[in-house]
């Protein structure tokens, strides 16, 4: 058994705060993170293991030298409503190497390839260890130029991070939003990145492409992004 396993008591002990926050059977959770710019890349997934049915899924990217980290519960047991109204943003913390990172609840921290989680309730628990996870991009047939869906100019906000020239990191950088810029959203592109779309939208400096998976919608609900601006703002 690793070393970082926790013991059934801490086990127990993750299940009562889970379910005393939510109501849900069991819960995993989404941290959305930033890290120095010399040890990420754009956006990096990490998976972060435990004992029984509770498991970790951690996104990581960079942000214009600002670090922050979104954590959200997500599982079987719970809908994306739910984990959208149950996030948190953590900040970098400052440390002599590697990464780490705050949240109310949360603390993810790491050096290579030394990478764990851990809940602040319980700080005498071992963490969790976490493993990086390859992601896909799949351009649907068509995409850009065939595949795309109007939204005819819908509010949405970017949560902080980078626009590129077209509908995937295989296209140029094309500038940065803050978080809370409010934008308006031309299409959905039908490019799909690890669960969400790409965008075209309208900002104050022009027109560019931005990731859903890093946007929120800002009124009506918009299919592909990450969620509502009113539950994550």
């Amino acid at each position: 058994m690793s070393d970082y396993l926790p013991c059934p008591s801490a086990l127990q002990n993750l299940r009562r705060m889970l379910l005393a926050a939510s109501g849900a059977v069991a819960l995993g959770t989404v941290l959305t993170a930033a890290m120095p710019a010399a040890q990420a890349s754009e956006l990096t997934m990490y998976e972060c293991s435990s004992e029984g049915d509770v498991y970790y899924e951690v996104e990581v990217s960079w942000v214009d030298g600002n670090s922050t980290a979104r954590i959200a519960p997500k599982s079987e047991y719970i809908s994306a409503a739910e984990s959208s109204a149950k996030t948190e943003t953590a900040r970098e913390q400052r440390v002599a190497s590697g990464f780490s990172f705050d949240s109310r609840s949360y603390s993810f921290f790491g050096k290579g390839t030394d990478v764990r989680l851990r809940f602040k309730d319980y700080p005498n628990d071992a963490p969790f260890p976490c493993a990086e996870r390859a992601m896909a991009q799949d351009h649907a047939s068509g995409a850009v130029g065939g595949n795309e869906t109007p939204l005819g100019g819908q509010k949405a906000r970017s949560l902080g991070g980078k626009l590129r020239s077209g509908p995937g990191t295989n296209f140029p950088v094309a500038g940065s939003l803050a978080e809370g810029t409010p934008v308006s959203v031309i299409a959905n592109t039908g490019v799909g990145f690890d669960g969400y779309d790409w965008f075209e939208i309208r900002h104050g400096g022009g027109v560019a492409y931005q990731w859903g998976g890093i946007m929120c919608s800002d009124g009506a609900a918009i299919s592909g992004m990450f969620g509502d601006c009113a539950s994550l703002l």
